[in-house]
């Protein structure tokens, strides 16, 4: 892998596993910065597809088209794991896949991403847009998102944590 992501989560598994089947999870664990449109979402199965565009802060720049399809989905009761790879979009190579499972009382999330860059100038703008310090960033920013929402929010409307914390309550 060329990058890899992981962080804890303190609740249950199955409160996170919750959280990343929701159906606004990109538009979450999505920077606002990158000011994205959702074109086409499938929950997550065998060959789904999420179509999207990304506007990044960039004067004048145009959309990013990225189309990714859903492969090697496993889902169980105390595990989520799935691969997206872009079938259209700015990368030569975008394979990233995700891992939910048990880690003591709580989660662990690991995130593996193979990228490849285009040759010249699309390529030079991809470095900076999905190179390794933005891509930390954007990682640590949905570790962050992830946390609120499943310890504290709650990962949806039922879930316990979201009881706790008052229920209602969104961000």
């Amino acid at each position: 892998p060329d990058y890899t992501f992981r962080h804890r989560v303190a609740a249950p598994v199955a409160e996170a596993i919750a959280f990343y089947q929701r159906p606004d999870v990109l538009e979450l664990l999505t920077p606002p910065v990158l000011r994205l449109t959702t074109r086409t979402k499938e929950p997550i199965a065998e060959s789904s597809i999420n179509a999207f565009e990304l506007r990044p802060p960039v004067p004048f720049g145009p959309a990013i088209e990225w189309v990714a399809t859903h492969y090697d989905v496993v889902k169980a009761r105390d595990r989520l794991e799935f691969t997206d790879v872009q079938t259209k979009g700015p990368m030569a190579r975008w394979h990233h896949r995700h891992v939910v499972e048990p880690d003591g009382l709580g989660a662990r999330v690991t995130d593996t991403l193979w990228v490849e860059h285009r040759p010249g100038l699309e390529g030079a703008a991809t470095r900076v847009l999905f190179g390794g310090p933005a891509l930390a960033t954007l990682f640590a920013f949905r570790a962050l998102v992830t946390r609120l929402y499943v310890e504290v929010l709650g990962a949806d409307e039922n879930s316990p944590s979201r009881r706790r914390a008052g229920g209602g309550i969104d961000i």
